[in-house]
């Protein structure tokens, strides 16, 4: 069981350790088999307290599928990445990243008489922050919402996969199709994963795209020249600096940086909300002590930063983060006091690209 040995070990080597002891035992499990299903249950648990599992029959080339899954949780999702990332080779396993999209043809979820399939589910859509909001509108909703509620979140799952699901539905409501204003008009859930790609290219109203189309990529993948943009809005009443690095842009290797580190500094706020001349000196002294810990354990894309209202959080992104974790607590907490931090997996860059799109009313007031 994991937590026996010594804690110089993490956590993430002695799961591996024991599951490759006993990855005999899981490449020829049955299904029925509720007490190994259990005991590996228990082992990730030990890892990280959301972290479940899937298998997969064995395909033709002879390997199983052990998929490690945060259960849409997208706050576990780096547990997930860091737990893939320390798999040593397994001669019959393929270790996986969140369950994955699979083809729903077929698939049917039996609701007392009825089945549910996404042929038979429709919706309307917003766009907000490059992400959906989603209305699902369902024949005979209101005789059994708590299972209708799951069989939805279990098709959007399986038509998108967990790490598209939990990162681009920003919001969700389910309803009678009582309620639908034209319901036949409306598309059906089968569509959706068209709709989420359109979204992600940038054409769909309310989206921008990673990299423009009509932007060059940068001839040096990795440096780029820096140039950042003032940005100004107003949030609750109080002004909404932004420092963002346009080169963002012409940054041809954002799939290599997929890890978002943020990194709250909070002031004591004067005027309008903002820190005063010398506050400001200081934080920008904080942001590059923070680089130079940075700098010597990992390639990082400063992304933007953001002060409103008594904070100043930074958004940085790496290229690595589960090899560094630990070094860099250790400097991070001895280097600053109150300030805080969090890490996300971000393959999109989903969190800059919202804040584009909330800035793009505010471009008129672009200080360059």
């Amino acid at each position: 069981m994991i937590g026996g040995k010594s804690g110089t070990i993490s956590l993430e080597k002695q799961f591996w350790e024991w599951f490759a002891q006993n990855q005999d035992t899981y490449f020829y499990l049955e299904a029925h088999d509720l007490d190994s299903m259990d005991l590996l249950a228990n082992q990730l648990k030990q890892v990280h307290e959301h972290l479940t599992f899937d298998l997969t029959e064995v395909d033709a080339h002879g390997r199983r599928d052990l998929i490690i899954s945060a259960d849409g949780l997208h706050t576990s999702f780096p547990a997930v990445i860091k737990l893939v990332e320390a798999a040593p080779p397994l001669s019959q396993w393929n270790v996986v990243p969140f369950r994955q999209a699979s083809p729903v043809d077929t698939f049917r979820i039996r609701i007392g008489d009825t089945y549910l399939h996404s042929g038979n589910v429709k919706f309307s859509f917003d766009v907000a922050q490059c992400r959906l909001m989603l209305n699902l509108f369902v024949s005979h909703y209101e005789t059994q919402p708590e299972h209708y509620d799951l069989g939805c979140m279990i098709l959007i799952d399986t038509l998108l996969g967990e790490y598209e699901a939990a990162t681009k539905i920003f919001f969700l409501d389910i309803k009678d199709t009582e309620e639908a204003e034209d319901y036949e008009s409306l598309p059906s859930l089968e569509v959706l994963p068209i709709l989420l790609e359109d979204v992600n290219q940038g054409k769909v109203k309310g989206s921008i795209p990673i990299v423009p189309t009509d932007l060059p990529s940068s001839k040096d993948p990795y440096h780029v020249q820096d140039h950042f943009v003032l940005m100004r809005n107003q949030e609750h009443g109080f002004p909404h600096l932004v420092l963002i690095n346009s080169s963002y842009y012409t940054f041809s290797k954002k799939h290599e940086f997929p890890w978002l580190l943020s990194i709250s500094f909070p002031y004591e706020p004067a005027k309008e909300g903002l820190p005063t001349s010398a506050k400001s000196d200081q934080l920008i002294a904080e942001e590059q002590k923070l680089l130079s810990i940075l700098s010597p354990i990992s390639k990082a894309y400063f992304t933007y930063r953001s002060t409103w209202n008594g904070t100043r959080i930074l958004y940085i992104h790496l290229n690595n983060w589960p090899e560094i974790e630990y070094s860099f607590q250790n400097s991070f907490h001895q280097a600053f006091g109150q300030a805080s931090f969090e890490i996300a997996y971000e393959k999109d860059w989903e969190t800059v690209r919202a804040m584009l799109v909330y800035l793009k009313d505010a471009e008129q007031n672009m200080d360059q």
